[in-house]
């Protein structure tokens, strides 16, 4: 990278917030936020990384279906960009 990009981005403030994952049963229609709770470290980080395997840990709450939906908390979503004029 150029030093004068580099220079533009020194004092750049990037803001995160984390969404919580939520997930929607397809047989019973349940929905849940996911809870770490149970889950040992190794299983929550190949679920963060590799999300279609959470089918393989997880299963609804209400009705124990492996069959659900993540419908929230899953990607980066970029809101704004505001800069120095």
């Amino acid at each position: 990278m150029s030093q004068l990009k580099r220079g533009k981005l020194e004092k750049t403030e990037f803001k995160m917030e984390m969404a919580k994952t939520r997930f929607q049963c397809r047989v019973c229609s349940h929905k849940w936020e996911l809870d770490r709770i149970g889950l040992d470290e190794d299983t929550a980080e190949a679920i963060h990384f590799l999300p279609e395997v959470a089918h393989v840990y997880m299963r609804c709450p209400r009705c124990e279906s492996p069959d659900f939906q993540i419908v929230e908390g899953r990607g980066i979503w970029l809101e704004s960009v505001r800069g120095a004029r």
